[in-house]
């Protein structure tokens, strides 16, 4: 889903909609942060990523969420609050954020 999610992003920045789209990197595999981050930087590169990520190390966020489904997506206001939530694959996993976007940004 990280190619979906950087193609929101794209398309977002495309249409100057007052969006930010992060990556969430959790769960990731090795012996220490340092391993881990190295790790995400490479995948990150190899795979031409230019949205920002955010890395969750420990999985903290990941489990104050109630370890939701991955990948999951999350529409979140300026104040904070959840707008809306996906969790898994689902067929429409492009146009409805972009729907949902336009919608709050009407």
């Amino acid at each position: 889903a990280l190619k979906e999610t950087q193609s929101i992003r794209d398309w977002a920045a495309r249409e100057n909609l007052p969006v930010k789209v992060f990556a969430v990197n959790t769960l990731e595999q090795g012996s220490d942060v340092k391993e881990k981050s190295t790790r995400v930087k490479a995948f990150w590169r190899s795979q031409g990523f230019t949205m920002p990520t955010l890395f969750d190390s420990d999985s903290k966020v990941f489990k104050t969420f109630e370890s939701p489904g991955l990948p999951s997506l999350v529409l979140i206001s300026p104040t904070g609050t959840i707008l809306r939530y996906h969790e898994g694959l689902f067929p429409e996993m492009q146009e409805t954020p972009k729907r949902e976007l336009r919608e709050k940004a009407d």
